[in-house]
């Protein structure tokens, strides 16, 4: 079974004829209200041949969010199934696919198990803003590594915490605006997004906006 991140709020799961049968998915089992859907989808996932993004369907599914589920026969003989978390605030922007080397993946794959803090804006003026501040933090103890992405219209700044930092990062950084916590949106980003900035991301945009 192969698992794609379609959005910030969107997961498509493909199985195979095979895949079906192994599972022995039926619509029953996916259209349940007492919890069975979330287990029966559970289990599916962890057969999946894309680890980092079963890791991110496990992470929707265990959310205390409502769940939209859809499933569509393939040709093939298996089908297309597509999780939809109703409760994310969902993106409008349309999904440009971009050809970062350093995707999604690479921004989750660290040695230190700490996932992105996001920050996001449209403004060139507040992200600057903010990264001289978040330098004059890092001179004081935050020890952190910075990228920068945009899709043509918001930038977003993603900071990978490298010590006990991440919720200081957080709280300054919702001083400034919007701010991502999931690996979902973090993978999303890194997929959709444009790399501006590789490293060094803080200093280079408080030293240019």
């Amino acid at each position: 079974m192969r698992i794609d991140v379609l959005s910030e709020t969107t997961l498509k799961l493909t199985l195979t004829e095979s895949d079906m049968e192994d599972s022995r998915l039926c619509y029953e089992a996916l259209s349940r209200q007492d919890g069975g859907c979330r287990k029966a989808l559970e289990k599916l996932i962890e057969g999946s041949l894309s680890p980092k993004n079963a890791a991110l369907a496990a992470e929707l599914l265990e959310e205390e969010s409502k769940l939209l589920v859809e499933a569509f026969p393939s040709s093939e003989g298996g089908c297309f199934i597509y999780l939809s978390s109703l409760n994310r605030s969902k993106s409008k922007r349309r999904p440009v696919k971009s050809k970062n080397s350093d995707s999604g993946a690479e921004l989750l794959s660290r040695e230190i198990q700490a996932s992105p803090v996001i920050f996001e804006t449209d403004s060139g003026e507040l992200l600057g803003r903010l990264c001289r501040c978040l330098v004059s933090e890092k001179k004081r103890g935050l020890s952190f590594e910075s990228k920068l992405f945009s899709d043509g219209k918001y930038y977003r700044l993603a900071l990978i915490p490298l010590n006990i930092c991440g919720e200081r990062l957080a709280g300054l950084m919702k001083e400034f605006g919007q701010v991502h916590f999931s690996e979902l949106t973090a993978a999303y980003t890194g997929e959709y997004f444009r790399l501006l900035a590789g490293k060094g991301a803080a200093e280079i945009c408080g030293d240019l906006f």
